[in-house]
C-alpha cells in the first residue's frame, strides 16, 4: 500500500491537482457505517492525545511480525490454476465468477 501513511485529504488534493477522473463524494451507503463511529471516536481521542493514530499504527507494525510467527501455519499455499492468486482449492473466487459469467 504505497499511500498507507498519506492522509486522505492529501491524496484527494493530489488527485485533484493531477486531474484524475474521480468522483469526490461519499459512498451513499456509508452514512450509517460502523467505521464512521470509529472514525469519530479516534478523531476525538486524537484531539486530546496528538499522534494517537500514528502511535497505534506503529505499535501494530511492531506486533505484527510476532503475531505472524505465533499463528504461522505450516500449510502449503494453493494457487489458482488460471491466474496464480491464492485459493482454497485450485481456483480463486474471481476466476469462478468469471467462468460462470462466460456460460
Amino acid at each position: 500500500k504505497p499511500l498507507y501513511f498519506c492522509l486522505e485529504r492529501d491524496v484527494e488534493k493530489y488527485s485533484r491537482m493531477m486531474g484524475f477522473p474521480v468522483l469526490y463524494q461519499k459512498c451513499p451507503c456509508s452514512h450509517d457505517a460502523f467505521r464512521n463511529q470509529v472514525r469519530r471516536l479516534l478523531n476525538e481521542y486524537e484531539a486530546k492525545n496528538p499522534k494517537v493514530k500514528e502511535n497505534t499504527i506503529n505499535y501494530f507494525f511492531g506486533v505484527l511480525p510476532k503475531l505472524k510467527e505465533k499463528y504461522k501455519q505450516n500449510k502449503e499455499i494453493v494457487l489458482c490454476k488460471r491466474c496464480g492468486e491464492p485459493s482454497k482449492d485450485g481456483f480463486c473466487n474471481s476466476c469462478r465468477i468469471i467462468e460462470r459469467l462466460r456460460h
